[in-house]
């Protein structure tokens, strides 16, 4: 009688997170997933159906962890300023912490051009929800949403630039991040 494990499940997802973060989408396969949960590849394939489809839940699990977060703050903070600190550093924390994971997967060939678009819109469209949020602008003028558009960009790719070059200075990085959005809402 084959053994039960208890929230295997979530062992599969905290195995190929930490796999997929360490080693790379390309580097991973779903036979060291499973040796790195104790289990028989079969197993891991009843969960499963791909190496991709896995990555997948992994990629789209941790943006909605991050975005949990956000939501949280914005609940709590009403003063835009503090909001806005509190998402960039959420933010920051959250892609440091995924060291490129989705850049890996949209960089091979294991999903389509357009899936990854897909993929990026969405999580660009919902981290700029938040920042027209933040900065309290929804029913303001088109040229503020563009800002808030641009804003967006600007502190996405600054965090995953600022986290390679600096990783040691992430408070310098997060306050320099932050007088960044504070200067361009002056």
């Amino acid at each position: 009688m084959p053994k039960k494990i208890l929230n295997l499940d979530e062992t599969i997802f905290q195995a190929a997170w930490k796999l997929f973060s360490n080693d790379g989408y390309d580097n991973v396969d779903m036979k060291a997933i499973a040796k790195e949960c104790n289990i028989a590849v079969g197993t891991l394939y009843n969960y499963y159906n791909n190496k991709r489809d896995l990555f997948l839940k992994v990629l789209e699990a941790s943006w909605n962890s991050t975005f949990e977060k956000i939501e949280k703050v914005m609940n709590e903070d009403k003063n835009s300023a503090k909001a806005l600190e509190s998402i960039i550093k959420i933010l920051y924390e959250d892609i440091k912490v995924r060291r490129g994971i989705g850049s890996n997967l949209l960089k091979s060939e294991a999903i389509s051009k357009t899936e990854n678009q897909n993929i990026e819109n969405g999580i660009i469209e919902k981290i700029y929800s938040y920042v027209i949020n933040a900065i309290n602008i929804e029913n303001q003028y088109i040229n503020m949403q563009y800002r808030a558009q641009k804003l967006t960009h600007i502190i996405l790719c600054n965090i995953v630039l600022l986290a390679r070059l600096y990783p040691e200075d992430d408070k310098a990085n997060i306050d320099f991040l932050i007088k960044i959005v504070h200067d361009n809402l002056k």
